[in-house]
């Protein structure tokens, strides 16, 4: 079993959310999806004072279905979209 770094893109609804409570809910649902290891959860400027979340997880891959998680957090309360951005191998 092999594991990967897997990149959650969230985009929120509008410009004047919170981040940090989005930032929260994505982090617990990625741990309780099965993330491995350290967790990065950071935000991008996209425009126009809106900003994206970045989280940046580890998972096993035979294990977990990404996209399902990417559904998760699309639930989240003022988020418009959530996708899997990109999927690494780990080094080391």
């Amino acid at each position: 079993m092999a594991n990967a770094i897997i990149t959650f893109q969230i985009m929120p609804d509008d410009a004047g959310i919170d981040l940090e409570a989005i930032k929260s809910e994505a982090k617990i649902i990625a741990e309780k999806a099965g993330s491995v290891g350290d967790m990065l959860i950071t935000d991008e400027p996209v425009a126009f004072g809106l900003k994206k979340i970045i989280v940046k997880a580890m998972y096993v891959v035979d294990s977990v279905d990404f996209d399902t998680i990417a559904a998760d957090m699309a639930k989240i309360e003022h988020v418009q979209t959530a996708d899997v951005a990109g999927m690494d191998l780990p080094l080391g």
